[in-house]
């Protein structure tokens, strides 16, 4: 009530809400009461996701673990960040200032070893656990499948490769390519793959990853060439996973493996931001 007497007054430039608190995000949106709109999950991606695709207005969302305050805070305030200066892009926004980023444009679909190996090799000089870099790897092979596979669209948002066999080659013309970058300041390791397409839609995460975790894998990729697990195996890879989208201009996936914790006891934690 008290929020709702001062909102009424007078509006503000972000408004951040737990999942339990879902009707008064509704009814704030419905009164004009902010510019934009943070949510804040508490449960598992997959108790998330029914909550998620009823609020098409939100275009902001973090999933938080509420055993980790310190990381909590950390995401919440790179979170506000991201939305009040519309700055989404970096996975440096996620690092220790200061680290050193590598970059590599993706060329072509044979060049994915090569990728990953460069990657690997960089990795493994920080001393980093074979189980966290089998981690990594299937990530990343995700991700370059996705920029690779899936993101390049026509001037109409017509996938152009998504139909074909992930065993045909395909060559990108220069505006097709995408970039892959990596680094780790020693308590994080980061990797990111971005586009200049910015296809994706919440839709299009909600309902993917709805269909995997509801055992439907598949179901939505009828006359496409890939199985429809990708976003699944890089969300549950991952001990965090951020999309960024500009709608029709870029998109960016950044997965975050933290070095000191145990995965199997953390469950794994999903972001999204689009402007």
């Amino acid at each position: 009530a008290e929020a709702e007497a001062l909102l009424a007054q007078q509006s503000v430039d972000l408004l951040i809400c737990e999942d339990k608190n879902l009707a008064f995000l509704k009814k704030a949106y419905d009164n004009k009461w902010a510019k934009n709109f943070l949510l804040m999950t508490t449960s598992q991606i997959s108790n998330s996701l029914d909550a998620l695709g009823q609020l098409p207005f939100v275009d902001n969302v973090v999933s938080r673990n509420i055993n980790d305050r310190a990381a909590s805070s950390k995401a919440l305030l790179t979170s506000i960040n991201k939305v009040i200066n519309k700055d989404l892009f970096g996975l440096e926004k996620y690092l220790s200032w200061g680290v050193e980023v590598n970059h590599q444009v993706i060329l072509h679909s044979k060049q994915r070893d090569e990728l990953k190996i460069n990657m690997t090799d960089h990795f493994r000089r920080f001393g980093i656990r074979r189980l966290i870099l089998d981690r990594v790897n299937a990530v990343v092979e995700e991700m370059l499948m996705n920029a690779i596979y899936d993101a390049p669209v026509d001037s109409y948002g017509k996938s152009l490769f998504n139909h074909k066999s992930r065993t045909e080659e395909i060559m990108l013309e220069t505006h097709q390519q995408s970039q892959l970058r990596y680094a780790c300041d020693g308590i994080n390791l980061a990797v990111a793959v971005e586009d200049s397409f910015g296809a994706i839609t919440k839709d299009i995460i909600i309902n993917y990853l709805k269909s995997c975790y509801q055992g439907n894998a598949g179901s939505l990729n009828e006359g496409k060439g890939g199985a429809g697990r990708g976003l699944h195996q890089i969300v549950e890879n991952a001990d965090l996973t951020i999309f960024n989208v500009k709608e029709g201009i870029r998109t960016e996936v950044i997965c975050i493996f933290n070095l000191e914790i145990v995965k199997e006891e953390t469950p794994p934690g999903l972001q999204y931001f689009f402007i």
